[in-house]
């Protein structure tokens, strides 16, 4: 990736870039956003967490998630996990989980995430009608599904939705770094 930021400025408005030297023909406006529909989609959908969306008021904290994610170290590794690694579990009706084990992990993170960005945007004054992301379980990963495929397909996203969490405490620990610096 090009680490020279590209600075646009168009209609008293400033955006930067990281990718792109100039902004498309049409910025697409912002859409109403319903945080049900964020987790709630089609169950092929997968990649809904991480799909690029333009970084709107209502979500500040979006560009803080990565491109290409590496869950390595103590605190993401039990997330280091394909779909071809994810393991789980099938009841006497047939219906399939994620494993125990790493069930337990990622309920583990969530409550330790979660309780991080509380903590960290405690008293913090963050633009109106900002939305904060869904916790990981909303996606899915704690409920029974008909086959394993689903299974897992959920289980990636719902993976994927860590990253929102961890990318809105980046926001809000730069925010309480630069708040009151008019930055």
């Amino acid at each position: 990736m090009n680490n020279n930021l590209h600075v646009i400025v168009h209609d008293g408005q400033v955006y930067t870039s990281l990718t792109a030297h100039s902004l498309p023909d049409v910025i697409p406006h912002e859409p109403l956003w319903d945080p049900r529909k964020d987790y709630n989609s089609s169950p092929d959908d997968s990649n809904t967490p991480l799909t690029t969306r333009w970084a709107y008021r209502a979500r500040p904290w979006f560009p803080l998630v990565p491109l290409n994610p590496s869950f390595d170290g103590p605190i993401f590794g039990c997330l280091n996990h394909s779909r071809f690694s994810l393991l789980t579990e099938v009841d006497t009706s047939g219906r399939h989980i994620l494993h125990r084990d790493i069930r337990a992990k990622w309920v583990d993170l969530e409550q330790k995430l979660l309780w991080c960005q509380e903590r960290l945007g405690a008293g913090l004054l963050i633009p109106w009608g900002t939305k904060l992301p869904c916790p990981p379980t909303t996606y899915g990963y704690q409920r029974w599904h008909t086959d394993v495929n689903l299974a897992k397909k959920i289980a990636i996203r719902s993976r994927d939705a860590f990253l929102l969490i961890a990318a809105t405490c980046s926001w809000f620990i730069m925010t309480r770094r630069y708040q009151g610096a008019n930055q």
